[in-house]
């Protein structure tokens, strides 16, 4: 039993550790190239053009091995981002009435307010979600945007709930979400003026040169 306990505390904690960084890998398997015209060459996909996976550029996005990537992918999804956050939600709504089941996770709601149980796992959705989720849309410029949107809610949420106990530390979480939407910001406003002006001064120059 004891054993069993061990375990259960581990597997716990290894899934609440590596639980954002899973997820961000499991997105990037939709994270596909820009389209190339490859029709004629060996490259084609069978319908004249080929995407490639950014993270296997030796991937196809359009090959049968993809395929099989990426309904395990969705498998992958549906447990990391449904059923384990449901999970940690659940386990630590009801920790006073099962503590042996929360132990694991005990230490999240330690420095709340214990009306503010569920900032934690807020907290690990906004992760998983800014570096994973927001991988499904396709425009670099929509996906920064939406990024913004939801670094400022959790600044905002913050804010108005004052989800910790010390005043300190809620001072030091502002500070910290605004300091990630700055670095969003920053991030667009980089990609904006300077590498999407690049890019369509490179396809200018192309289109000029054909």
């Amino acid at each position: 039993r004891e054993m069993n306990r061990a375990l259960y505390a581990w597997v716990v904690l290894l899934l609440l550790m590596f639980h954002s960084s899973i997820v961000t890998v499991i997105f990037k398997t939709s994270d596909c190239t820009e389209t190339y015209r490859t029709g004629g060459s060996e490259y084609d996909g069978g319908n004249g053009v080929t995407q490639y996976l950014l993270a296997d550029m030796t991937l196809k996005c359009n090959g049968a091995r993809y395929l099989n990537y990426s309904m395990g992918a969705f498998g992958a999804m549906i447990f990391y981002v449904v059923v384990v956050p449901l999970f940690f939600a659940l386990t630590l709504r009801n920790h006073h009435t099962r503590p042996e089941q929360a132990r694991p996770l005990l230490f999240l709601v330690r420095e709340v307010q214990p009306e503010a149980w569920w900032f934690e796992v807020v907290a690990l959705v906004w992760r998983f979600v800014i570096t994973g989720v927001v991988l499904l849309i396709t425009s670099v410029s929509l996906r920064l945007i939406v990024s913004q949107l939801l670094t400022i809610m959790m600044v905002v949420l913050c804010g108005a709930k004052r989800p910790y106990r010390s005043a300190r530390n809620n001072t030091i979480a502002i500070m910290l979400y605004t300091s990630c939407y700055f670095i969003v910001l920053f991030t667009t406003v980089l990609y904006e003026g300077t590498l999407r002006s690049d890019a369509t001064k490179t396809g200018s120059t192309a289109e000029e040169m054909y």
